[in-house]
């Protein structure tokens, strides 16, 4: 697998990966910051290809902060990976999905919630509201990047083609 990152507004990457054994294209995106974000880490099993294509953009293999929309392995699966190689990194989920989940599945327990509507990380401070069941899950969050208009979110268009039968 290899990743292709592309500039999709100014300081904000996607990191696009298509998986051959889900025949899905999975969508990371990397806001470049004095604190980098990551929203979504992606699956444990892709974990490799991430790193190289988040290199392409930033030097550094540390944090700050990787984040996701809700608790999902498609969304978060890679997250220890992450904290492994990064040692000043955390985790950044919504308040619910802190308590009920990514407490018990981190590694790491520095943990920043969306208790507010916002998370502050470096020059950046996007939207970061609650939006349960938005698009699925109870801890769902979806965010935005303003003033560039760019939804940071996932699942919300999933199309399944169906065989013939």
């Amino acid at each position: 697998m290899e990743s292709n990152v592309t500039e999709v507004a100014r300081d904000v990457y996607r990191i696009s990966t298509f998986h051959p054994d889900y025949q899905i294209q999975f969508n990371q995106y990397l806001i470049k910051d004095d604190e980098p974000f990551l929203m979504h880490t992606g699956f444990k099993k892709m974990f490799e290809v991430t790193p190289r294509g988040r290199r392409s953009v930033i030097d550094s293999g540390e944090g700050p902060l990787f984040g996701f929309s809700h608790f999902e392995s498609d969304e978060c699966g890679a997250l220890n990976d992450w904290l492994r190689v990064a040692p000043a990194g955390e985790a950044a989920c919504s308040l619910v999905g802190a308590m009920v989940m990514v407490t018990d599945f981190a590694d790491r327990r520095r943990i920043r919630s969306t208790t507010a509507t916002s998370l502050k990380f470096g020059s950046h401070r996007p939207p970061l509201p609650g939006t349960p069941h938005v698009p699925h899950c109870w801890d769902a969050v979806c965010s935005s990047k303003e003033p560039i208009r760019t939804l940071l979110c996932s699942d919300l268009f999933f199309i399944q083609a169906i065989p013939n039968r």
